[in-house]
C-alpha cells in the first residue's frame, strides 16, 4: 500500500545566498511512502496505519524556524525521520537528491546519501539527472561519479531507473536519457542490468 502526499505546503529558510537567508520561503513537499496496510484494512483502526496528520506535524517540525543550505539536506532529514518515527514503513523511494551534475560532488551530498542508504528499506531512483546540468549541456562522463557513488552506497538491489519523462525533455529526449543508463550499465552483469531497469521496480512497487 502507498501513501502519496503531493504539494504539502511548508515554510523554511532554504538556500546558500545571503538574500535567501533573510526570511522563510514557502516550499511544496511531495512524499511516496510504501507500507503494509493489510492490518489497517482489516481492523479499520488508525493505530495500525500511518497517520497523515502526524506526517504533516513531522514535516512542520523539521521546517518551521529551521534553516538549510541545500534541498538535499532537507530531503535527507525528512526521509530519515519518517523511517525512524513510523515502524510500519516498508519502503521509501528517493531520487538522486538533485545534485548539480556539472559540478563536483559536495561532501554534504555524499554524507546525506550515505546516511539514507543505511536504512535498508530506502531505495534510490536514478532519475531527473539530465535537467540538473548547467544549460542542459553534458556528456555521459559527467554522470559517472554520481552514479558510482549511488551504487557504492545502495548496491544494485536497491537502485531503479526512472526516465523523469516528460520533464527530462527539457534537456534531452527519451532515447538519450535511457542510453546514458544503458552505457553505464555495460560494465555490469545482465542480472544487475535487469534489476536496475525493471526487477527492482517490480519488487518495490509490488507489481
Amino acid at each position: 500500500m502507498k501513501i502519496i502526499i503531493k504539494n504539502y505546503k511548508a515554510k523554511t529558510i532554504l538556500g546558500i545566498y545571503p538574500e535567501e537567508k533573510l526570511q522563510a520561503r514557502e516550499i511544496l513537499i511531495s512524499l511516496t511512502i510504501c507500507f503494509d496496510g493489510k492490518k489497517a484494512a482489516k481492523s479499520d483502526n488508525i493505530s495500525n496505519t500511518i497517520d497523515y496528520d502526524l506526517i504533516g506535524s513531522l514535516i512542520d517540525k523539521l521546517t518551521l524556524n529551521k534553516e538549510y543550505d541545500l534541498i538535499e539536506a532537507l530531503v535527507s532529514v525528512i526521509g530519515s525521520k519518517l523511517i525512524k518515527q513510523f515502524s510500519l514503513i516498508d519502503q521509501v523511494i528517493v531520487n538522486i537528491a538533485k545534485p548539480n551534475i556539472s559540478e563536483p560532488m559536495t561532501e554534504l551530498w555524499k554524507t546525506n546519501i550515505m546516511a539514507l542508504s543505511k536504512f535498508e528499506n530506502v531505495h534510490c531512483k536514478l532519475s531527473g539527472m539530465v535537467t540538473e546540468t548547467n544549460d542542459f549541456c553534458f556528456t555521459a562522463e559527467d554522470f559517472t561519479p554520481f552514479i558510482d557513488y549511488i551504487f557504492s552506497c545502495f548496491g544494485a538491489n536497491r537502485i531503479l531507473f526512472g526516465s523523469d519523462w516528460p520533464v527530462s525533455l527539457l534537456a534531452a529526449d527519451y532515447t538519450k536519457v535511457i542510453t546514458l543508463i544503458l552505457e553505464y550499465l555495460n560494465e555490469y552483469s545482465a542480472h544487475i542490468k535487469s534489476q536496475v531497469l525493471g526487477l527492482n521496480a517490480i519488487k518495490i512497487y509490488n507489481l
